[in-house]
C-alpha cells in the first residue's frame, strides 16, 4: 500500500487538532453572570409543562414510535431475504 494517504490523512488530523485547539481557547466562556447565551444550559432548563415541550410525553410517544417502526420494517426486510435464500437454495 502507498503510505501517501496515509501520511495526507495525518497531515489534516494534525491540522484539525491544532485549528480546533485554538478555537476552544478564543471560545472559553467568559466568568461573569452576563447571560446573553441564546442556547441555555443543560442545567439552566425547565421541565416540559404541556405535552408539546421538549421532554414531554407526546415526544418520548413519537420517538417509542419511531423506533418500533424501524424495528419493525427491519425485521419483514430480514424475514423477506431468508425467505428468498430459502427459494433460492431449493432451486
Amino acid at each position: 500500500m502507498h503510505p501517501l494517504p496515509y501520511a495526507i490523512a495525518a497531515r489534516i488530523i494534525a491540522w484539525l487538532a491544532v485549528t480546533s485547539s485554538a478555537e476552544s481557547a478564543q471560545d472559553e466562556p467568559s466568568q461573569g453572570g452576563g447571560g446573553g447565551d441564546i442556547i441555555p444550559r443543560p442545567s439552566e432548563g425547565r421541565a416540559p409543562e404541556t405535552p408539546g415541550d421538549p421532554g414531554g410525553w407526546q415526544q418520548l410517544t413519537l420517538l417509542a414510535v419511531i423506533v418500533i417502526a424501524v424495528a419493525v420494517i427491519l425485521y419483514l426486510v430480514r424475514r423477506q431475504v431468508k425467505q428468498a435464500q430459502r427459494l433460492r437454495d431449493l432451486t
